[in-house]
């Protein structure tokens, strides 16, 4: 976590080249093969046109050895789950997607404050898209 505290752009920077040039992504093991991102977005409704926008969900990148991508976009007080992964490592992607509503259930059953007991966190009118879809 101190890493956080060094300001070395330059560093990182030069690390990651000396990374590729040396092709030590292809002689060592990934480090971690999974990236979560949490991304604050608008608290208001958003508008385009005079329609409103509904809902918004965020797909990050698959880069290097990541396998699984799972970002998360807060938009209008709910908050929007997108899930990238790699089909040769992760071939049961809709099944982590379908269980994420009980998890957080879960979770907030667990908390102590509950702050967000008011509802519940199944998302409503939600569905499995077929295979052909590709916003999958």
């Amino acid at each position: 976590m101190e890493w956080a505290d060094v300001s070395m752009p330059g560093g990182v920077s030069l690390a990651g080249k000396l990374w590729t040039w040396m092709h030590l992504s292809e002689r060592l093991p990934p480090i971690f093969n999974l990236l979560i991102s949490n991304v604050p977005g608008p608290p208001i409704p958003l508008y385009a046109g005079g329609a409103r926008l509904v809902a918004c969900y965020p797909m990050g990148p698959l880069v290097g050895n990541i396998a699984l991508n799972v970002t998360v976009l807060s938009y209008d007080g709910r908050v929007g789950f997108g899930l990238l992964g790699c089909p040769e490592v992760i071939p049961g992607l809709w099944e982590i997607a379908e269980r994420i509503p009980a998890a957080l259930d879960e979770l907030l059953a667990a908390s102590a404050g509950g702050s967000m007991r008011g509802g519940t966190t199944k998302a409503r009118g939600a569905r499995r898209r077929g295979r052909g879809d590709a916003r999958r």
